[in-house]
């Protein structure tokens, strides 16, 4: 069963099987860990790794993080990352996830983001975050691939 849910999110993740029209080349995935869920004496919490790119530039070159800094002086975001080819280094216009890093005091907080419009969008169609359970290594309680697609209201994944 792990397996086969392995397989399934490679798929979904590299290839892009969810039957919909392919319009990115690049394709952006981030791990969200959740810690102690089953400890009594501590809170859970969550933590997201780093960005991930999948996908072919035009120049046959991979997809790669681009990173854009945010002068911004106090608390707020700080910077935003997503996966782009050096033909188009820019933000994407279409649904696709953004690793967004937010100073807050002497903290910074990671989040991720879906941002963008889908393609001829439906009734009720966003670009929404979407998480799929895959195996978590050690020290780590759940690991979720998360990503962003473009689903109805009533789609649920």
């Amino acid at each position: 069963m792990k397996t086969l849910l392995w397989i399934s999110v490679i798929c979904v993740v590299l290839v892009g099987c969810q039957g919909r029209v392919q319009g990115p080349t690049c394709q952006e995935w981030i791990y969200l860990d959740w810690h102690d869920l089953n400890d009594p004496n501590k809170l859970p919490r969550s933590e997201f790794g780093e960005l991930h790119c999948n996908g072919t530039c035009k120049d046959k070159s991979q997809c790669k993080p681009q990173t854009q800094n945010l002068n911004v002086q106090g608390d707020g975001l700080i910077k935003k990352e997503w996966c782009g080819c050096p033909e188009d280094p820019n933000e994407p216009k279409h649904c696709h996830g953004v690793r967004e890093t937010y100073r807050s005091g002497d903290k910074l907080i990671v989040k991720f983001n879906c941002h963008g419009d889908c393609p001829a969008p439906g009734p009720g169609e966003s670009c929404r975050e979407i998480h799929r359970q895959t195996d978590a290594p050690a020290g780590v309680d759940k690991r979720y691939v998360v990503q962003c697609e473009c689903l109805g209201p009533e789609e649920k994944k």
